[in-house]
């Protein structure tokens, strides 16, 4: 079965180590219209394209050389590699234990396919990730989609954001950047929302060890911060995180803590 053609509107990465695999999608994915297919074969240069291109779907195994690539993927969702957090990932998986599973799971790629693949299946899952994308839910270690079947008992509501989808029917290079940059003011939104319900949190316990705990929270708030009061404020908790006392960090905490509130 041939695929059908679509807009692809940046690098398609095709990271599969078997090379009959991996042959058959560059096939597939030029044949449906894809001006641009990398294929690494090796963690380190998967990672360097990840730096260096706009990639709007990658098929990756689970394993590259003998290295995970969930953290690629997790460090993707978290906005620390690539131009975005948001292409689509679809993940081969060769491992059908649960806890295995859970793990890859976690990193958030937006389709796990178990192995030995057919190439039709594969653009089939495409083609439904086409057509729509999962909500991607943001909490304090993930971002990716929402897979959850009901909330977690004792949990908050969790941020919620529509991630922008590079392979749905009619988008172009502009809209998709309108998309993209509304989904990543989102982010960067939830992202805050999450931080400060975080130091809420350790607020009403009073432990010293959850204040710690919070010291790249506080360090991503100062980056994050448009506001001055609040990335001024941030700056004092971060400064008392690595030297005050209890008290300082629990006063500097509310004055950060007002001076979000006073920015909504």
């Amino acid at each position: 079965m041939r695929p059908g053609k679509r807009n692809y509107i940046g690098t398609v990465v095709v990271a599969v180590a078997n090379p009959v695999i991996r042959r058959a999608l560059i096939d597939s994915f030029r044949q449906s219209g894809a001006d641009e297919v990398l294929d690494p074969t090796d963690w380190k240069a998967l990672a360097e394209i990840l730096a260096a291109k706009a990639v709007v779907l990658m098929v990756v195994d689970d394993t590259l050389s003998q290295r995970p690539t969930a953290d690629l993927i997790r460090k993707i969702r978290q906005g620390e590699l690539h131009a975005h957090p948001f292409p689509l990932i679809i993940m081969l998986a060769n491992e059908r234990e649960e806890h295995q599973l859970r793990a890859l799971i976690d990193c958030g790629p937006d389709a796990i396919v178990l192995t030995p693949i057919s190439i039709a299946d594969l653009f089939s899952k495409i083609d439904m990730l086409a057509s729509g994308r999962k909500p991607f839910v943001i909490t304090r270690d993930y971002v990716g989609p929402d897979r959850r079947k009901a909330p977690r008992e004792g949990a908050g509501e969790p941020k919620i954001i529509s991630p922008p989808n590079p392979l749905a029917r009619g988008v172009d290079g502009a809209t998709f950047q309108k998309a993209l940059k509304e989904s990543q003011s989102s982010l960067k939104t939830a992202k805050m929302e999450c931080s400060l319900g975080q130091l809420a949190w350790a607020m009403r316990s009073g432990k010293a060890s959850d204040f710690l705990d919070l010291i790249p929270v506080v360090d991503r708030l100062v980056e994050a911060a448009t506001s001055p009061g609040v990335k001024s404020a941030a700056e004092g908790l971060a400064a008392a995180l690595r030297g005050g006392s209890v008290p300082d960090i629990m006063d500097c905490c509310r004055k950060l803590l007002a001076q979000a509130g006073d920015g909504k």
